[in-house]
């Protein structure tokens, strides 16, 4: 398993349409298997696919914070996006399609960290699915890009 301190980290990406129960996320967490910190490069959930959240987690287990930035008004589920966070030791931007939409200047980690890509279903944050949700559903990954 391949693990990096920095970089540029880029994921060619299609959600599911709007649909309860579900959460798409790619996300960054750490190689030794440690709880906070995270980076979360975009998650959407899955009864609103027009916002995009982007999280850094920091902290400890005891006393976990975060910042946490959002884009609005996007149509997510319709096409293929990129979605792209560049952390550096200063600093931490976070972009769709290129355009950086958060940007973070503290609580900047500096361990390794693993790629992650995962549909879950019915986790904490997004609530089980209901009767209006269809299943199967994808999360289509076009390509994945990492600079370093």
């Amino acid at each position: 398993m391949k693990a990096w301190r920095y970089g540029k980290f880029e994921i060619r990406a299609k959600v599911p349409s709007a649909n309860q129960g579900i959460l798409s996320a790619l996300w960054l967490t750490p190689f030794d298997k440690s709880w906070p910190p995270e980076i979360d490069i975009v998650e959407v959930l899955g009864h609103d696919s027009s916002i995009a959240y982007f999280t850094n987690h920091y902290g400890s287990p005891s006393n976990h914070k975060m910042d946490s930035g959002q884009k609005t008004n996007i149509s997510l589920a319709d096409d293929f996006h990129t979605y792209s966070v560049i952390w550096t030791a200063n600093d931490i931007s976070w972009l769709i399609d290129g355009k950086e939409y958060y940007k973070i200047t503290s609580n900047i980690p500096d361990k390794p960290m693993i790629l992650r890509l995962s549909l879950p279903v019915g986790p904490d944050w997004e609530g089980d699915p209901n009767e209006s949700s269809v299943f199967p559903q994808s999360f289509s990954i076009d390509w994945v890009k990492i600079y370093q």
